[in-house]
């Protein structure tokens, strides 16, 4: 679970992203808190990334789009590491408590991604969250409108067509910002 490709630093060039967007490839369990930490470590300007501006730079603004199709997920496991290997290592390990069963990871995932969309959002980095085909999970969805700034910057869509109009929507917004290099 440890091959996944690095994050490419923010970017100007619209060819580098798009390049960065065709190599991605969905894998393994869903793990909301940890691509919001590594979106907030991008914008920021310390390491390991340090292309963000100070927090406090005049005119900036620093924006996490998050989507996620699914809730957190961190399966158990009976053997001696409690779980199967993952970004918080093995269960056993008690970085997501010492629940040692799926409910009590997911349980421990969830409180510190609020804990990472309260910290992010102190910094004051805007979060939009977007909750795609969960409208079967109202409690992923909460999650998501809970980590979003305000109400207007949480989004459901529930297939393709409403996801392209979320991020129309979006872009919009954002669009009526100054962009500077």
């Amino acid at each position: 679970m440890c091959d996944s490709s690095p994050i490419l630093p923010l970017s100007g060039s619209k060819s580098d992203i798009d390049a960065k967007l065709a190599t991605m490839v969905a894998s393994g369990y869903t793990n909301i808190p940890q691509g919001l930490v590594w979106g907030w470590r991008v914008l920021s300007p310390e390491a390991p990334f340090t292309d963000g501006r100070p927090y406090v730079t005049a005119g900036n603004r620093k924006i996490i789009v998050l989507m996620t199709d699914g809730a957190n997920t961190y399966p158990d496991a009976n053997n001696h590491n409690k779980s199967r290997y993952g970004a918080q290592g093995y269960g056993a390990l008690g970085r997501l408590g010492t629940n040692y069963r799926s409910s009590g990871y997911v349980s421990e995932m969830n409180d510190k991604m609020l804990t990472v969309c309260a910290n992010a959002k102190a910094q004051g980095i805007k979060i939009y969250t977007v909750a795609f085909r969960l409208d079967a999970d109202p409690a992923a969805k909460s999650l998501l409108e809970s980590c979003a700034t305000e109400a207007t910057t949480s989004f459901s869509a529930a297939d393709g067509t409403a996801l392209i109009s979320v991020f129309e929507r979006i872009g919009a917004e954002l669009s009526k910002l100054r962009v500077a290099g």
